[in-house]
């Protein structure tokens, strides 16, 4: 995830436990973020263009603050790399 962030400079914004995979080579386990058809460039998110009109992931593991916003509660926020490290949270949590 981070990879993704620092060098192709993506966001993934649908971080869930379908999403995720690994593989092993060499003997060591790699994790590999797979279905990026939700993901947008660092750039477009930063400049403010919109990439979704609509909040978009997988409920159980949105971030809180997508959520709230989503429902009406709040106004609309950017997607942020925080909010892909709550989901990734939220799969780790359910996950164990």
């Amino acid at each position: 995830h981070r990879w993704l962030h620092d060098y192709p400079r993506i966001l993934h914004r649908d971080i869930s436990a379908g999403n995720i995979m690994y593989r092993i080579v060499e003997g060591k386990v790699h994790g590999v973020l797979n279905d990026l058809d939700l993901s947008s460039l660092r750039e477009d998110v930063e400049r403010g263009t919109p990439t979704s009109h609509q909040r978009t992931g997988t409920p159980p593991y949105m971030a809180t603050e997508l959520l709230q916003a989503a429902g009406g509660t709040k106004s609309p926020t950017r997607h942020l790399y925080r909010h892909d490290l709550e989901s990734l949270t939220y799969v780790i949590l359910m996950l164990c």
